[in-house]
């Protein structure tokens, strides 16, 4: 069970891969953009 959860994390992970991709190229921005006013 636990071994089929994990490739199942993976595959949905592989999958997700551009998106992740988009979602961490949007942090990264919106993380230096704010960063200054936060710290």
């Amino acid at each position: 069970m636990h071994s089929s959860y994990i490739s199942q994390g993976l595959e949905t992970m592989f999958n997700m891969a551009p998106y992740n991709q988009f979602l961490y190229e949007v942090r990264e921005g919106f993380t230096k953009r704010v960063r200054p006013f936060l710290f």
